[in-house]
């Protein structure tokens, strides 16, 4: 709840909340090149590029938001490329290309001190061996917000791709073959478990009996009562560098045959 003073008050005995926040954000990308001529008929290069980015949003993005409830997202690409080209004869060349990338995004919640709100410690919205770290706790207020604190979830992309084409130059034509190689493999590191709450009011007697003397008078009558449940995320913890899932890797390979006539 936040003190507001007298002067801003409604009829109601409540006053109108009023202030002022940022989402901060950032984008950086860093990336380094290195060619070499190993002869007069070969070249070489390497490129490497790191793109970090983060974004703090206030109001997480639920059904229902609350402004002492934050969606923070940190997002990493890295990528890593080789290629050599060879000129094998003038009429003939050779281009080779392998490429290692890989994306990984993590979302999570969390509960602070806007407004004057007091966030709840992980020891009274956790159960003994869990935390904000890999569980997840959500709180929906009917009128108030929904309130998040832990883990939402950390996903990765990762792809390596190989291509090479081969480049041919006879008579009054140019052919051209290209195969391209590409495996995907998906990572899933989601909360390892989850709890919602879901507060809506406090039930009294239906009519034509009155709500006077119960913890919320005025609750519409036959409002429903708290509804509290847990569901463990879809994905079990297995053993790797994060709790979650490797999903199958995806192979495609294509093969391009072109003939331009001069």
């Amino acid at each position: 709840m936040n003190g507001c003073p007298p002067s801003g008050q409604l009829a109601t005995g409540t006053a109108q909340f009023n202030a002022s926040f940022a989402n901060p954000s950032s984008l950086d990308s860093y990336s380094i090149r290195l060619d070499q001529v190993v002869s007069s008929k070969v070249n070489l290069f390497a490129r490497y590029n790191h793109s970090p980015s983060s974004l703090k949003q206030r109001g997480a993005s639920f059904t229902s938001t609350a402004l002492s409830s934050t969606e923070s997202l940190d997002s990493s690409v890295n990528t890593f490329t080789v290629g050599l080209t060879h000129l094998v004869t003038p009429r003939l060349s050779n281009e080779v290309r392998a490429d290692y990338s890989n994306h990984r995004l993590g979302t999570a919640f969390a509960l602070d001190h806007f407004g004057g709100a007091v966030p709840v410690p992980d020891s009274v919205l956790f159960a003994a061996g869990s935390s904000s770290n890999d569980d997840a706790f959500l709180l929906l207020i009917s009128g108030a917000g929904e309130f998040g604190q832990g883990k939402a979830a950390i996903d990765e992309q990762r792809q390596i791709n190989l291509i090479d084409n081969l480049s041919m130059t006879k008579g009054a034509h140019q052919l051209r073959f290209g195969v391209d190689y590409r495996w995907l493999s998906p990572f899933s590191s989601p909360f390892s478990y989850r709890q919602f709450a879901d507060f809506s009011g406090v039930a009294c007697p239906p009519l034509p009996k009155s709500c006077a003397g119960y913890a919320l008078s005025g609750t519409v009558p036959g409002a429903m009562t708290t509804a509290f449940f847990a569901q463990p995320a879809v994905f079990q913890p297995i053993s790797h560098g994060d709790s979650g899932r490797d999903f199958p890797g995806v192979c495609s390979i294509r093969i391009q045959i072109f003939s331009l006539s001069r």
